[in-house]
């Protein structure tokens, strides 16, 4: 009976059912929390986020505005010394908030001054010239369904393969939404924002790179490190299990085979106390000290609860999807990486089917007193091992298996002797 729940737990753990899964997560989110990522502080900030807050929303006015705003903000930044700058919000359609487009939406106009604002350049053409004199990266989103409409892919990046091709491996999507025309033609760069949350909606796991149809799109962040680095293109390095890493600038990004980065997170309320967030309202309105943006990463987004962009993370709940991009680069930058072995998975297993009978073997022939010492020996070590591997190397070993079979079959094997001996005494 114990081989054979042994041999059932061991074709289990490959398909990795969503219960399996989840305790692994959780184990892995309970680690994070215990020990979240720290910034260090012998150094300068690298990321800040340029915040659209609610206060900047009750300043300047409600969601979107004019790109002549925008304009501005980037032409502020860049004369601030910003490395680059990341919108993490796209622009799907041209500026309602034109003049031409304010014109003719407004009937009540003379002819002369429809005229007149209908022969001004658009908000679309301000923004554009000032993105192209700029270091810029546009946001653009994934989607798994098709959209009407959507026939014409957005510009993508030049790649290099090493190894193999990695098409096969990545998340694919069906569509793909970026920027208007003349936004996404000015711009240095562009790169996706799609997040994929796991099941229970929390954000661990972000596609440094993805595939839409035939074509392979890098991440926002990736993006902004290629354009803030100077580089024309990237590289995508395979092994035999898959994507081994991404490599920006000679920087080695290890992902897993999927092309997925596992996402570091720190503590949400200290990125908001040390400097992280600016407000736009200031940036804006020009009352920003020079010296937090100069030469730094700046990241655009919003934590306004009305824009629809707030996420979970293993150490925090409700943060702003922006900051998960900022994770990201600080990862990155700082070179802490979470890492999920190739062959973790391997490992697991041999350490279940070991443990496992060592349960079958011993449990029959000491009994359950002593082998109950065992099996708290086999649990405590899993997660001592496990804990080891994440505190000290960054590297995510799940204990959560070899520890649960090891104690399935303490149980079972515990309970078979039970009614044995119970029979035999009948």
């Amino acid at each position: 009976i114990g081989l054979i729940v042994l041999f059932a737990l061991c074709v289990i753990r490959p398909l990795d059912p969503l219960s399996v899964e989840s305790l692994r997560l959780k184990t892995f989110d309970m680690y994070q929390r215990a020990v979240p990522r720290e910034t260090p502080t012998d150094q300068p900030r690298q990321v800040v986020v340029i915040d659209i807050d609610e206060e900047s929303l009750a300043s300047i006015g409600q969601w979107p505005w004019p790109r002549t705003y925008l304009a501005q903000m980037v032409q502020n930044l860049m004369a601030m010394g910003a490395a680059v700058i990341g919108f993490d919000v796209f622009f799907v359609e041209p500026d309602r908030m034109s003049p031409g487009a304010f014109a003719q939406s407004v009937g009540s106009l003379d002819d002369e001054l429809k005229k007149k604002l209908e022969s001004m350049p658009s908000n679309d053409e301000v923004f554009a010239k000032v993105l192209s004199q700029s270091r810029v990266v546009l946001g653009q989103t994934a989607y798994q369904e098709e959209i009407t409409g959507a026939d014409e892919l957005p510009k993508t990046t030049p790649l290099a393969f090493i190894g193999g091709d990695p098409k096969p491996h990545l998340w694919s999507y069906k569509a793909a939404v970026g920027n208007t025309k003349i936004l996404a033609d000015a711009a240095l760069g562009r790169g996706m924002v799609t997040i994929n949350p796991d099941s229970d909606s929390v954000i661990r796991r972000v596609p440094a790179i993805l595939r839409v149809n035939d074509k392979i799109y890098p991440t926002l962040t990736f993006e902004m490190l290629r354009v803030a680095t100077g580089q024309t293109t990237y590289a995508i390095r395979m092994n035999q299990d898959g994507i081994q890493n991404v490599v920006v600038q000679r920087i080695k990004i290890p992902t897993d085979k999927n092309g997925q980065l596992y996402v570091y997170f720190r503590k949400h309320h200290l990125s908001k106390a040390d400097g992280m967030y600016i407000s736009a309202k200031n940036v804006l309105l020009g009352t920003v000290n020079p010296q937090s943006i100069q030469g730094r990463l700046v990241l655009v987004g919003t934590s306004a609860a009305g824009l629809l962009d707030i996420r979970n993370s293993p150490v925090d709940d409700n943060i702003p999807g922006v900051e998960v991009h900022a994770n990201m680069l600080e990862n990155i930058l700082q070179q802490q990486f979470l890492k999920r072995p190739s062959d973790a998975l391997g490992m697991e297993l041999v350490t279940a089917l070991l443990a496992g009978l060592i349960m079958i073997v011993l449990v029959p022939q000491l009994g359950a007193a002593w082998t109950a010492g065992l099996a708290l020996i086999i649990i405590s070590s899993a997660f001592g091992v496990s804990w080891y591997m994440f505190s000290e190397h960054l590297t995510l070993i799940d204990a959560t298996y070899p520890a649960g079979s090891a104690f399935i079959l303490y149980t079972l094997l515990t309970y078979t002797n039970y009614t044995k001996t119970a029979a035999e005494r009948r």
